[in-house]
């Protein structure tokens, strides 16, 4: 991180970061991060950019951060191997020495990297969100993505991801120089939390019993977030635990598909599905293990099926 900083501060170089992603969610966990490390800049008197793709998911999200006063700017959502999108993304960096392009996958954004190149930047970073190894439908598919995603990556001065477990998968999937791969984790506003709630009331609300013995997953019900495990883990809680249920908390696109999983497993009386809720401070507040503790119950669930 020393050499971004000694890019971006040399003579004549202005304080200006552009941050550039293909989100298409709002809320979401890479975009709250995203959010407080613009405010924070924003705060240290940087000034902040956002290219954002023209996504209506992301409509409320930018009308947010303009509030706050970030720059923000719609634009087109990249292919993997877009001319046109290249074209454009080098005209709307030009003159920022700092560009940090974040995918909510590796494959995401990747025409950008050489855009802000061609743009002039003097310092690059690329964040992964969601680190997953090269996947393809096609014949020798997986091979052109991991060329694709080296390729784009070479020119990055720093590769961030959000734990040391997606480090080594991006490093085994990806490779490149070690060095260049740092972990970032998550920041989180604590904020919210330190307002009293009654846990009685929210677990009332929510349905749930007093002395049940609750769990929650917090998120969107999406691929890759791993809802699925922890709704086959609470079938092996409840057997050994009758007293436990698991709550999920979040919306997505795999709600349904992760409904019919709880009754074709066996965990339908274990699991309470709460939708998007705009109260998990209280919610978590009210629970006694969250989806880190369901971790240890993943575990052993692969251990069983072994």
């Amino acid at each position: 991180m020393d050499r971004l900083a000694g890019k971006t501060s040399a003579p004549g170089s202005s304080r200006k970061v552009a941050f550039y992603t293909d989100s298409n969610a709002w809320p979401g966990g890479a975009e709250a991060w995203l959010t407080h490390l613009m405010l924070g800049l924003r705060s240290a008197g940087w000034g902040v950019s956002l290219f954002l793709s023209r996504r209506s998911a992301t409509d409320a999200w930018a009308d947010l951060l303009k509030e706050e006063g970030v720059d923000v700017t719609r634009v087109r959502a990249l292919r993997e191997v877009d001319p046109a999108g290249q074209r454009e993304a080098t005209r709307v960096l030009r003159g920022f020495p700092l560009v940090h392009v974040n995918k909510t996958h590796p494959r995401a954004c990747l025409p950008v990297m050489a855009a802000a190149r061609r743009a002039g930047a003097a310092a690059l970073v690329s964040s992964e969100h969601v680190v997953a190894a090269p996947a393809s439908r096609y014949p020798l598919g997986r091979e052109i993505v991991r060329h694709l995603v080296r390729r784009a990556n070479a020119l990055c001065d720093v590769v961030t991801v959000p734990s040391d477990a997606s480090r080594a998968v991006y490093l085994d999937g990806y490779g490149g120089p070690p060095s260049k791969v740092v972990t970032v984790r998550g920041a989180v506003d604590l904020t919210p939390f330190d307002k009293p709630s009654d846990a009685a009331a929210v677990r009332a609300g929510l349905g749930l019993d007093r002395g049940e013995k609750i769990a929650a997953v917090v998120g969107r019900v999406h691929a890759g977030k791993g809802v699925e495990n922890a709704v086959r883990a609470a079938r092996l809680i409840r057997e050994k635990e009758p007293a436990f249920r698991l709550l999920v908390v979040g919306s997505g696109p795999l709600e349904g598909l992760v409904e019919r999983l709880a009754g074709e497993c066996g965990s339908a009386d274990a699991v309470v599905f709460a939708g998007a809720r705009e109260d998990v401070p209280a919610i978590l507040a009210a629970v006694d293990l969250t989806e880190y503790g369901i971790a240890l119950a993943q575990l052993e669930l692969g251990n069983a099926q072994e």
